[in-house]
């Protein structure tokens, strides 16, 4: 009977070691200068677990997160799972190198969001699990690196601390299946005598060849300024679309936009003007669906409409895998020339599409024209409205006729189609 509680201790001095053990493997700090990731396989300790290491031929990558698990095979295991928006699988990761210091305020909106969450499943009399999460929110260590890509391989590192009791720590060495997604990235600069309700960023190309696709992101502006993130939704890893993603700064209007998930081929970028009209709703629908088709939150009530002003267009050719497109866009109103465009012939409410011309002069998707709602016009009384566009070369179509015309920053042009 007295020896019950000897073996009682020893079981409780052994726990204890092994967690010991662990913690002086990685030194543990919230001041991430201090964190230097070892050369060796990722590992560590979290709460519940006190040697982790994560399968590292099973790592899982999703956009603006990073999962490392033990599970294996088995249902029982730890994962940690990082998000924050540098986290995106596209060629940009190659030798990026970030450092995350604790933010005073978890819920700070002046800092970057990330957070971590810690979670466990664990098998119950052999059939059940019980599973728990504990997530922390800028309040921990992070030190999180690239390597440039060789042989179809990423390599990376990271050190984390957490501040839990257990003093939670992983730090080493990983691998990851390089990204094969394209980029087109920018800065955006919008000057306060840009005076729109709204700008829309879209983009046209043929997913797959043949089939014209286009989206966007709206830029909600008016008097007060643009400032925030913005998103599409119609873009996702799920549908292999492009997902385009837009963050301003202060009330300088300036940033930078990303469009991910690019296919190899040619993309046309632009950025054109916009309003908002409130959208009558579908008595059809139930009253919690937006009745519009503005995809800003706080106007899920309006419908975003194109107005005849075209900022910024240029063609972009994607040519290969891991390719990175860099094209700054500075929106300035003295560049535009304006087209009025008289259709004889056509019919109230016909259209009048118009596209760019690349710098060869030619249209590297020409079976594009009019897809786009912002790159078309209707007709009224054989007139279409005027219109603003950046200077350079265009195509313009209507009924089949097509005419290319050169605009001229600070002049008007007419143009007439007609079958000659």
């Amino acid at each position: 009977m007295k020896m019950f509680p000897v073996i009682f201790t020893l079981l409780v001095v052994s726990g204890v070691t092994s967690v010991l053990q662990a913690q002086e493997k990685h030194f543990w700090s919230l001041d991430p200068t201090k964190l230097r990731i070892p050369d060796t396989p990722l590992s560590g300790h979290l709460h519940g677990c006190p040697d982790f290491k994560p399968d590292l031929s099973r790592l899982f990558m999703a956009s603006e997160s990073l999962t490392f698990s033990n599970y294996g095979t088995s249902r029982s295991g730890h994962n940690i799972t990082i998000r924050h928006r540098i986290l995106t699988p596209t060629p940009e990761l190659e030798n990026l190198k970030f450092t995350q210091p604790p933010s005073e305020n978890e819920t700070s909106f002046n800092v970057p969001q990330s957070s971590v969450d810690v979670s466990s499943d664990t098998i119950v009399g052999g059939r059940g699990h019980y599973s728990s999460t504990e997530s922390f929110r800028n309040n921990f260590a992070m030190v999180l690196e690239f390597g440039t890509i060789k042989d179809g391989k990423l390599p990376g590192g990271i050190y984390i601390c957490l501040p839990d009791p257990d003093k939670s720590v992983i730090a080493g060495r990983f691998e990851l299946i390089a990204p094969q997604l394209d980029l087109i990235k920018g800065t955006l600069s919008l000057p306060p005598v840009i005076n729109e309700a709204a700008l829309y960023l879209g983009w046209l190309a043929s997913y797959p060849p043949g089939s014209p696709f286009t989206d966007g992101c709206e830029i909600p502006v008016g008097k007060g300024g643009a400032v925030g993130s913005y998103q599409t939704m119609s873009g996702s890893a799920q549908n292999r679309l492009p997902l385009c993603r837009i963050t301003l700064t202060q009330q300088h209007r300036d940033g930078e936009f990303r469009l991910q998930e690019c296919k190899p081929g040619w993309h046309l970028l632009f950025l054109a003007a916009g309003t908002y009209e409130r959208a009558e709703r579908d008595p059809q629908k139930p009253a919690f669906f937006p009745a519009g088709n503005s995809k800003v939150y706080g106007r899920g009530d309006f419908n975003l409409v194109p107005e005849p002003r075209l900022y910024a267009a240029t063609w972009i050719e994607v040519k290969a895998a891991n390719s990175k497109n860099h094209h700054p866009i500075k929106l300035d109103p003295a560049e535009l020339g304006i087209v009025k465009v008289r259709v004889p012939n056509a019919r109230d409410g016909s259209y009048v599409s118009f596209l760019p011309l690349n710098h060869e002069g030619i249209l590297p998707l020409p079976d594009i024209h009019a897809v786009s709602p912002f790159l078309r016009l209707r007709v009224k009384n054989s007139m279409a409205d005027p219109l603003s566009l950046l200077a350079g070369s265009y195509e313009f179509s209507c009924l089949g006729i097509k005419r290319t015309v050169q605009v001229t920053k600070g002049t008007t042009t007419t143009v007439t189609l007609v079958r000659e």
